[in-house]
């Protein structure tokens, strides 16, 4: 599957998400450099966990779910949302 990414909605030209889930800074921040991948963390309750990356605009941190980020620009379904949560979630915890 071939690469692609797109602008974080909210964070264009700041952020931009692929659609295999990574994140990554399109502009120089304060302790990214361009073209940086963001580190994803699990968070959740126990048996409910999602990636998650943290995006900063003007001085605010905001914690978001990946796959909402994937979902908002590629427009993926419910189902395919869930599959790809698994496989994000699996690959991060093995």
């Amino acid at each position: 599957m071939k690469t692609s990414w797109r602008d974080v909605v909210g964070y264009e030209g700041i952020y931009q998400v692929s659609n295999i889930g990574h994140v990554k800074r399109v502009t120089k921040g304060r302790r990214t450099r361009v073209g940086k991948i963001l580190k994803q963390s699990l968070r959740g309750r126990k048996n409910h966990q999602y990636l998650c990356v943290c995006l900063y605009r003007n001085g605010q941190k905001k914690v978001i779910q990946v796959y909402t980020l994937v979902a908002h620009r590629f427009g993926v379904l419910q189902t395919t949302i869930s599959r790809v949560v698994l496989r994000l979630t699996w690959k991060h915890i093995n």
